[in-house]
């Protein structure tokens, strides 16, 4: 049986190692402490998922593979060096000081998280703590474990490949705080490692991490089809969490189910291709999405926010990676309800960003299921939703005007400003560490000072948290501390990383870029560059002299920048110039600069080559002197001329309007193309909310036949039990052998003819010597053993007793 008993003997372990595991755990513990030597000097703390009602078996079952004891924690212990803790049914545990606090489970409705738990308890040790998370499903000890990470602790998961269930091991590799991944058989040898020399422990790579992460090679070539059709860098993501979404993609496609047949399927199918990129992108989202989160966010920072708000400012919002909606307009309709309780006019501004275009057009239509509102008290459905004769309910104009949708990429574009509050729940955790970073310095670039950060319940300020402060810690809520400025390596990682090659070759074309700069400046007569567009694109010579900046704000077309005798020429010469597309030349143009008049020349060549972008005008301005050819006097600021130049502008007007009017008509029509999408994307909602219906039923389904199973082993247990106890009673010697001849079990009674001890279960039968000779023993048993058959024989005892030697089959 297992020690339960108060140990007080206070030899005070070297490491706390805390040892979390769920569904598939037993098997995982057992190799754990196969390989673990009794002499480590470091405590062990076992925590598992256990139900309340169910009594634990794992001490008993943990004694067979150990020679360290081991206690059964059902009360207030010190903690001892070479010994392992495991936490019975209905209790917590933490550590506190040199012992182990016992509390009850928490009766709460809330998420049990025994194993967080024990680990957030373990970051005051520092170095002296480390984390272990077996097989399991879900995510708990996650969270525990990075902040010991933080403390500079050692955490240690399993290899996924070798565990029945790999959630748990996953979730925290997914975070970027594992030291150490392993099979259980390795662990101990990573632990003493650590135990030796803590920097060098760190690196133990039984494991490589490279094992938890899926290969992307195989993907490239979609990951390459994505990244140009959607311009996003999936470099910045967790590698096993993209893998894992495009593999599971490719496996519920047509076949052949290889990633080079998908890359081939989705370059001609843009449908296929985005209904993975959504898939990828993980986006999952419903109305008030984690009730104790949305009232920390109501009473905490939007009514707090409210309050301090000035009379005519407005409350500012950003809702990062909003998905199809939902989160932003409950944020929207939680700001909204606490104006009105505040009396004050609704000034409220949500901005909404995602970088899934499609999910963005679902989100602004704003239609939804009956059974996405079911969770929405009724007077708020009633409120901000109006029903339509399809069932589908509308957002009510009012919450509509309050919330734009924008694509935005948070790791790459700029952030917003001025923000009162961000929100952004579950996107961090698909980020590698870099870009959790990245993501985190745009938020606190966005907020105003002591502006509020709402994170997913795993997720944290990292390594910025001296930039925020805590306001609620289980529901995840940061307030900007005001006065920070964030590192200028954290701000410049707000920009992608370019490294500039400099090569040879570039320093050659750069010599030569300059070179030609200098020579045209030097020999090129005064000209000035012009596109089609009439904007100054490049000055040539001295070409400056005939420029000034008129008063007003600057367009960049040439008239604003023309010395006003010449803008009528320069005009007429362009426009004849380009529908003509020949040269176009005027003579005895007067100029007057710096006090001294000059005669010009002007012409204006068309520059034309197919490997432009768009048509350009050479202006040139030569002096007479240089020139003998007669030309065309320029036109004379005239009545005539100036109706010309008016009749042109007005021309030019009418076309600009014709081309608004036009840009309207295809905005119309592209609106509706995008209603079409909508409908087609909320078609495809209602599919995925069925087979959600489907898998909660096969969940309902697995939860009874784990019942079935619970119910099946209490029967062996009970037959166990009987069958012990029948054996402990009979008077008959009886022994039970394998076909190795190793003893299975015997009764109280063989002792008389064997010196057994229970200790010998699965030695050797042939290692003892009978009480009473028995020749012919070893030689009956070959004989069962081959023939099957019962063989009975009478032997006469030392003492003139007789004895009835039956040896039967096992079967």
């Amino acid at each position: 049986m297992a020690t339960q008993t108060t140990l007080t003997t206070g030899r005070t372990p070297t490491h706390v190692v805390g040892v979390g595991a769920s569904a598939g755990g037993l098997e995982a513990l057992q190799g754990l402490f196969d390989a673990m030597p009794a002499k480590t000097g470091m405590a062990f703390v076992i925590v598992q998922h256990l139900s309340p009602n169910f009594k634990s078996l794992m001490p008993e079952l943990l004694e067979r593979h150990t020679a360290m004891p081991v206690v059964a924690l059902m009360e207030d212990l010190l903690l001892e060096r070479d010994t392992i803790y495991v936490l019975t049914s209905g209790l917590g545990v933490s550590v506190e000081g040199q012992g182990l606090r016992v509390t009850p489970r928490d009766s709460g409705t809330g998420q049990h998280m025994p194993i967080n738990r024990l680990f957030e308890s373990m970051v005051p040790l520092g170095e002296r703590a480390v984390c272990v998370v077996l097989s399991g499903t879900g995510s708990d000890g996650t969270e525990g474990a990075s902040a010991v990470h933080r403390a500079r602790g050692l955490v240690v998961a399993q290899d996924p490949a070798s565990a029945r269930f790999d959630s748990m091991p996953i979730s925290l590799i997914e975070t970027g705080s594992v030291d150490v991944v392993c099979t259980p058989g390795d662990v101990p040898r990573a632990l003493q490692a650590y135990a030796a020399n803590p920097v060098e422990g760190r690196r133990f790579r039984a494991t490589a991490h490279a094992l938890v992460d899926v290969a992307m090679g195989p993907y490239e070539p979609i990951l390459a089809l994505m990244r140009k059709a959607y311009d996003l860098d999936f470099d910045l993501y967790k590698p096993g969490t993209i893998g894992r979404r495009i593999e599971r993609f490719i496996q519920n496609g047509p076949t052949p189910a290889t990633p080079q047949a998908c890359a081939e399927r989705l370059a001609n199918n843009p449908n296929e291709l985005d209904r993975l990129f959504g898939e990828v992108l993980i986006g999952v989202t419903r109305f008030f999405r984690d009730t104790e989160a949305f009232d920390a966010l109501r009473t905490r920072a939007i009514e707090p926010l409210i309050e301090n708000l000035a009379p005519s400012a407005e409350l500012r919002i950003w809702v990062c990676a909003c998905s199809t909606g939902e989160e932003a307009y409950s944020v929207a309709i939680m700001a909204l309800e606490a104006f009105l309780r505040a009396e004050r006019p609704p000034r409220l501004r949500v901005l909404a960003s995602d970088v899934h275009a499609k999910s963005l057009q679902m989100a602004s239509i704003g239609l939804f299921a009956a059974e996405s509102l079911a969770v929405m008290p009724s007077a708020l459905r009633q409120r901000y939703f109006v029903e339509q004769p399809s069932g589908l309910f509308k957002v009510c104009d009012e919450l509509r005007r309050a919330v734009i949708f924008s694509t935005h990429n948070v790791l790459r574009d700029p952030a917003f400003a001025r923000i009162d509050l961000v929100t952004c729940r579950n996107l961090l955790i698909y980020f590698q560490p870099a870009a959790q970073m990245r993501a985190l310095a745009s938020f606190h670039s966005a907020l105003r000072p002591e502006g509020m950060l709402l994170l997913g319940e795993s997720e944290g300020p990292g390594e910025l948290e001296s930039a925020f402060e805590t306001v609620a810690r289980e529901e995840r809520l940061f307030r900007k501390r005001p006065g920070i400025q964030l590192p200028s390596e954290v701000r410049t990682a707000l920009l992608p990383a370019v490294q500039p090659r400099i090569t040879v070759t570039a320093l050659d074309q750069r010599a030569s870029l300059r070179l030609n700069e200098l020579l045209l400046q030097r020999y090129v007569p005064a000209g000035l560059l012009v596109n089609h567009q009439n904007q100054l694109m490049h000055v040539y010579g001295d070409a400056g002299r005939f420029l000034q900046a008129a008063p007003g704000q600057f367009r960049g077309e040439l008239w604003s920048l023309l010395a006003a005798p010449l803008r009528t020429v320069v005009g007429m010469a362009l426009r004849k110039a380009a529908q003509s597309r020949e040269s176009v030349g005027f003579g005895d143009i007067t100029h007057e600069v710096l006090g001294r008049t000059e005669r010009l020349r002007l012409q204006v060549d068309p520059v034309v080559d197919t490997r432009l972008p768009q048509a350009m005008f050479m202006v040139r301005f030569i002096t007479t002197d240089l020139v003998n050819e007669t030309l065309p006097a320029a036109p004379q600021a005239s009545g005539q001329s100036m109706a010309m130049e008016v009749e042109h502008l007005e021309a030019e007007l009418q076309r600009a309007r014709e081309a608004l009017q036009h840009t309207v008509e295809e905005l119309e029509a592209a609106n509706e193309e995008l209603q079409a999408g909508n409908e087609e994307l909320m078609a495809a909602n209602e599919e995925l909310q069925s087979t959600n219906e489907e898998l909660h039923a096969v969940n309902e389904e697995l939860f009874s036949v784990n019942a079935e199973h619970e119910q099946k082993i209490q029967e062996l247990r009970d037959t166990t039990a009987d069958l012990n106890n029948l054996i402990q009673a009979t008077d008959l010697a009886i022994l039970f052998l394998d076909r190795e001849v190793r003893l299975r079990m015997f009764t109280p009674a063989a002792t008389a003819l064997f010196p057994l001890k229970a200790a010998d279960i699965g030695r050797d039968l042939r290692d003892f010597a009978p009480r009473e000779t028995d020749g012919e023993l070893m030689q009956d048993i070959d004989l069962v053993l081959v023939d099957a058959k019962a063989i009975e024989r009478e032997l006469s005892l030392a003492d003139g007793r007789f004895l009835r030697r039956r040896l039967a089959p096992y079967q």
